[in-house]
């Protein structure tokens, strides 16, 4: 009878590890792979500035040649021909302004981009267009983002 016992004293703290660590295991577990998704999922609302539709590349090719920078997205059987691709507010209102002033006139589009990588990137030129005020410097990101953009598609 005292074995019983001393068994039972034995097993009870034993068993009681084995059951807390599986429930700590499987909730750290499960919380791991919410945040592990979530990174490989990314997906961000960007806004296209977009300065024209065209149904064939010459239309496309006369407008590009007359901007600083652009890109070219091919759906279906059109093209349209953005100029920036921002997703921070401060900048686009920035862009917007510049551009106007400019005399481009553009439509701001709503775009998707489920490309983390692209996401990551765009996240940390917005810092440096953030903290600069060289023009030629803010030309050459926009250019760099525009080209990222369409390498995504």
């Amino acid at each position: 009878m005292k074995s019983v016992i001393q068994m039972k004293k034995k097993l009870i703290p034993i068993v009681s590890g084995i059951l807390v660590g599986s429930l700590l295991g499987a909730f750290f577990l499960t919380d791991i792979n919410t945040n592990v998704s979530a990174v490989f999922n990314k997906n961000m609302t960007l806004t296209a500035f977009q300065v024209g539709v065209y149904t064939n590349m010459e239309n496309v090719s006369q407008i590009s040649a007359n901007l600083m920078s652009s890109a070219v997205i091919k759906e279906d059987e059109i093209y349209r021909v953005y100029v920036a691709l921002l997703s921070d507010p401060e900048l686009i209102v920035e862009m917007k302004k510049y551009l106007e002033s400019t005399g481009v006139e553009v439509y701001l589009k709503k775009v998707s981009v489920n490309n983390s990588e692209f996401i990551t990137n765009l996240e940390n030129y917005e810092r440096v267009l953030k903290e600069t005020s060289n023009k030629d410097l803010y030309n050459s990101i926009n250019k760099q983002i525009l080209k990222e953009y369409e390498n995504t598609l």
